[in-house]
């Protein structure tokens, strides 16, 4: 009788570990399926570009896989912007960062442009976002010290 008492706990712990472990894998994809994880594509820039102008690089490729709905994966992330962390290093102090200007293209596509500007220089950054249900993704994020490079309208 009590090998069988023993049996049944283990058979418990094991199913709650189950459903837990099922019911977590589901979690993050049931979050993104109905609507984006963030609210406005600007804002999130204007984040992205204080970020960037703090030189940590590390929370905006953080940011930037949660604001793509899970459509890309944080190593091509770091992949895409290998070239940022060095760059910055080479600008010196960060001094502001301003909003430029946001186009809608319809409702569905947002882009918005932000300069961020170092002691040595300036980085123009371009992001562009997308709806999804009630809210956006991110879809891409360019940035260069040349205005023309990011199509700035």
């Amino acid at each position: 009788m009590r090998i069988m008492s023993t049996r049944v706990r283990r058979l418990r712990a094991c199913g709650a570990a189950f459903v837990l472990a099922t019911s977590a894998g589901l979690i993050p994809s049931l979050a993104v399926a109905a609507d984006g994880p963030i609210a406005d594509t600007k804002v999130w820039c204007g984040e992205a570009a204080k970020m960037i102008g703090d030189k940590d690089t590390q929370k905006f490729f953080a940011s930037f896989v949660f604001a793509s709905g899970g459509l890309i994966d944080r190593p091509s992330v770091e992949q895409a912007f290998a070239s940022l962390p060095p760059a910055l290093s080479r600008e010196g102090a960060f001094i502001s960062g301003d909003f430029l200007v946001e186009k809608a293209y319809g409702e569905t596509l947002s882009r918005a442009w932000f300069l961020i500007q170092f002691e040595n220089g300036l980085l123009f950054l371009r992001c562009e976002g997308a709806k999804r249900g009630n809210g956006w993704i991110i879809v891409n994020v360019t940035y260069d010290n040349q205005a023309d490079n990011v199509r700035l309208p």
